[in-house]
């Protein structure tokens, strides 16, 4: 063999190497690109799912619709040690509310408007968000409701109370109604002496505090941003207070809710607001949804130009002021549910 048909032997071959290797690499390329998409859809329509149940459900009391006679006296008077006016605790507690919004948080939980000015609103300062910032101009929404069943599907007695879990008790639709503690047993007493059948419906009150919180403080490095994480505080489930905070899945970047208002009650959407009105005189027929997720790997070579639309809030990730943002991958999901709850049907 020849010097010359080495060297094109050599040639061949370093093509033919060179051609497997950019196949490989555009394989193993497409195959990341489609796995992030996957997983974006897997983590879009689990978030979208939860939050549509849940609002779906704002505001739902076991169908008792009178919520503005709800007596809490009892349970604030049990819980007078740590429930201040504006406590964390006291936010979800509020049974006259069904849903509280805070729109478009700073990283401290401050609602800002669209032009990114303080309105004044923002969370309490004891609620403990896990020692983490918030996600900037995403919502943060407190829906309140009861759980799906009542204590007498189960088998009612005050024996099977939780002590410390909370529950609401009425006659009848019309009332009285009370909040209590399980262990309150004085307050059930007396609400069925005021009762003419002495029979009464209890469930247990189930509020939560829903947002976004960064996983780390360092935003950016050489593996990209860490996706937000869609967390949530409960009423503790053992004891007094409330919930460490429960995230459910990271990768969702924005969270943004509108309210569909019913103002002259005949059964109509007739305004879509940012902050739902706290009037009972004008109900919440619907809720909006726009999510928009994020992938947790960084593609250098590939760059966001789009910019998102979610509700009346425009995102652009090249301006979040985040540099390695703009290499990650997204996906907006939207629905809108009806409320189903008697409070916002109540002619």
């Amino acid at each position: 063999m020849t010097l010359t048909e080495v060297m094109v032997s050599l040639l061949l071959s370093s093509l033919l190497t060179l051609a497997l290797v950019s196949l490989f690499v555009s394989a193993r390329r497409s195959s990341l690109q489609d796995e992030q998409l996957a997983t974006l859809q897997e983590v879009g329509r689990y978030a979208l799912s939860f939050l549509s149940r849940e609002l779906e459900m704002v505001g739902f009391m076991g169908g008792f619709d009178q919520v503005e006679v709800i007596d809490n006296a009892a349970l604030v008077s049990a819980d007078q040690s740590t429930l201040t006016q504006d406590s964390c605790l006291a936010l979800l507690l509020d049974g006259q509310a069904g849903v509280t919004h805070f729109n478009n948080v700073n990283e401290f939980g401050q609602e800002t408007d669209h032009l990114g000015q303080s309105t004044g609103r923002s969370l309490p300062s004891d609620c403990n968000l896990g020692y983490r910032r918030l996600v900037k101009g995403s919502d943060v929404v407190v829906i309140r409701r009861v759980k799906d069943h009542s204590i007498q599907e189960r088998g009612f007695s005050t024996d099977n109370l939780v002590p410390w879990a909370v529950y609401l008790s009425f006659s009848d639709l019309s009332g009285p109604a009370v909040m209590h503690r399980g262990s309150d047993l004085n307050a059930v007493t007396a609400l069925q002496s005021r009762s003419p059948q002495r029979e009464l419906e209890t469930w247990e009150f189930a509020p939560q505090l829903i947002y976004l919180r960064e996983q780390s403080d360092v935003l950016c490095t050489d593996q990209g941003a860490p996706p937000p994480e869609l967390c949530r505080i409960r009423l503790k489930q053992s004891g007094y207070g409330l919930s460490p905070p429960q995230c459910l899945v990271d990768g969702v970047e924005r969270i943004n809710i509108t309210f569909g208002i019913d103002n002259d009650r005949n059964g109509m959407v007739d305004q879509w607001a940012d902050v739902p009105p706290t009037a009972l005189a004008a109900p919440i027929r619907s809720a909006a949804v726009d999510l928009l997720v994020r992938s947790a790997v960084l593609e250098p070579h590939y760059s966001d130009p789009k910019i998102y639309l979610l509700g009346r809030d425009v995102y652009d990730p090249i301006q979040d002021g985040v540099a390695c943002t703009e290499h990650h991958r997204r996906t907006s999901f939207h629905t809108a549910v009806e409320t189903r709850n008697l409070w916002s049907l109540r002619p």
